[in-house]
């Protein structure tokens, strides 16, 4: 299935204004998985009545029964570079992860976006930069993509600094790349995108570094963030 970025109009069934105070009783109970440096950002499970609604939806935009998983997201760390393009073994199938859907629900912050990039994963293991490299989440393995190891022979688009700023602190991540497609947050809109696409928050925050806690941070911004997979049923003698 070959999606591409898109975005449209929020279904009248999605209630913004509902999640939005949803989710600022969750985070109030402080009921969600930390993440993020500093532990700057939270990932809250949404209830199953929700997820169902949240799923209809989804399969309707992108025109296929997918399997979905929903969760609230609050960000006060910009997400660094990554692809969600990912494959899950169960006992008699596998779950392939092809497509990500944003619904953004506020933000106390700079005009946040959802930057896209020139490069697309060909295979379903998800990539993460860490530790100054692109890698592969599950091996560690290192994808050289800016082909040189010393920061003063990497080059930097114009397009690409107007959403990662010099003095940024993830500015490296983003040499020798180029935007594809940028999705601009807006109340009321959704963004469509492939899982295998690498892509990043732009930087939101009106520092060039990121605060030291999660009490202290002011800045932020809150989405539904939603990812839907295909199921194959597992030929044993074929397993990779």
């Amino acid at each position: 299935m070959s999606i591409t970025h898109g975005s449209c109009c929020v279904n009248d069934e999605i209630n913004i204004k509902y999640h939005q105070h949803n989710f600022e009783k969750i985070l109030k109970n402080n009921n969600g998985k930390v993440t993020g440096a500093n532990d700057l950002n939270r990932f809250c499970k949404i209830d199953n009545i929700n997820q169902i609604q949240l799923t209809n939806c989804a399969n309707s935009i992108v025109g296929k029964k997918l399997d979905w998983n929903w969760e609230y997201f609050h960000s006060g760390e910009p997400a660094g570079l990554h692809t969600d393009y990912e494959r899950r073994y169960y006992d008699t199938d596998y779950n392939d992860t092809i497509v990500g859907i944003i619904i953004p629900l506020n933000w106390n912050s700079r005009q946040p976006y959802t930057v896209n990039y020139n490069k697309v994963a060909t295979e379903p293991r998800k990539l993460i930069y860490r530790r100054g490299e692109m890698r592969y989440k599950d091996t560690d393995e290192i994808i050289d993509y800016r082909g040189s190891l010393n920061w003063w022979d990497w080059n930097y688009d114009d397009e690409v600094i107007k959403y990662n700023p010099i003095g940024s602190g993830y500015l490296g991540e983003y040499a020798n790349l180029k935007v594809d497609s940028v999705y601009k947050w807006e109340l009321g809109t959704l963004m469509v995108f492939d899982a295998a696409r690498w892509h990043s928050s732009s930087w939101f925050l009106s520092s060039r570094q990121i605060p030291q806690s999660y009490k202290t941070s002011r800045e932020y911004k809150r989405a539904i963030i939603g990812f839907g997979s295909i199921t194959t049923k597992l030929d044993r003698k074929n397993k990779k």
